[in-house]
């Protein structure tokens, strides 16, 4: 039975078996795979928002159901590809791969429009909180009905 332990070394396979980086190398090939593995889980992050977009457009200009169907079925399937990448990334089971993923997914996903997700909680909050300052002794969530 093999253990899974996260290694510390320079030896690691970026995917396939032709990009593989070895410590007795130089080892820029190394530093290399990691600065692309951060690029590439940094824009991994931002496919949901072109789904949105590719949504938004596809309304917009085509009026047939079928190309706007193709159109996100052929993302879809980009999309899972994209997730078996930054799987098979992470099962190098190298740590300083594992790391710059982390890192990588984190500020996508922070650059992503995490702001706008964050302005709106807070607008829906302030107005809960406005309203229930408001609200008399009377008034239950229940007095509407």
């Amino acid at each position: 039975m093999m253990h899974m332990v996260m290694e510390f070394t320079r030896d690691v396979q970026f995917v396939f078996k032709t990009w593989y980086a070895q410590e007795t190398d130089n080892a820029g090939w190394f530093y290399l795979g990691l600065v692309l593995t951060f690029i590439y889980c940094f824009a991994h992050m931002f496919l949901p928002r072109l789904e949105k977009f590719l949504r938004e457009f596809l309304l917009c200009r085509s009026s047939h159901m079928i190309v706007i169907r193709l159109v996100l079925t052929c993302y879809q399937f980009l999309y899972q590809l994209s997730n078996i990448i930054v799987m098979m990334l992470m099962m190098t089971m190298n740590f300083w791969v594992g790391l710059v993923i982390a890192l990588g997914c984190g500020l996508g996903y922070c650059f992503n429009g995490l702001h706008k997700d964050w302005r709106e909680a807070v607008k829906k909050y302030d107005t809960v909180v406005y309203e229930v300052s408001n609200a008399s002794e009377t008034d239950t969530p229940y007095s509407k009905f």
